[in-house]
């Protein structure tokens, strides 16, 4: 269904800006702890990178569902502020179609 597909798309890149901000946020938290460490002399200067590369998806696995839950409320509230699920609800469309655009980006969220 087209409608589907349009609500997916939008929480999509909702969830993607969101996931990369956070990321960004957490990996200079963690570079900034790499770089205490490595300049206490706890970790070798050749590994930083190493061990910053390698928290990423770690990181990833954390973010991604909270990415996902704040992608459909931004998503969602846009939709209601510009008055497009008004506009579905005189369509026919109900909730339902809201939560199968909802679970399908949660079932690949969770995958």
């Amino acid at each position: 269904m087209i409608i589907i597909r349009y609500l997916v798309r939008e929480t999509l890149k909702s969830q993607i800006a969101i996931l990369f901000i956070l990321l960004l946020i957490f990996f200079c938290q963690n570079l900034v702890r790499v770089l205490g460490d490595a300049v206490d002399g706890n970790i070798p200067t050749n590994l930083v990178l190493s061990l910053l590369a390698l928290g990423v998806p770690k990181m990833a696995q954390l973010i991604l569902p909270l990415s996902l839950f704040l992608g459909l409320l931004m998503t969602l509230g846009r939709l209601y502020t510009e008055s497009e699920i008004t506009v579905m609800h005189a369509c026919g469309l109900g909730k339902r179609t809201l939560i199968i655009a909802a679970m399908i980006l949660a079932l690949f969220t969770s995958a």
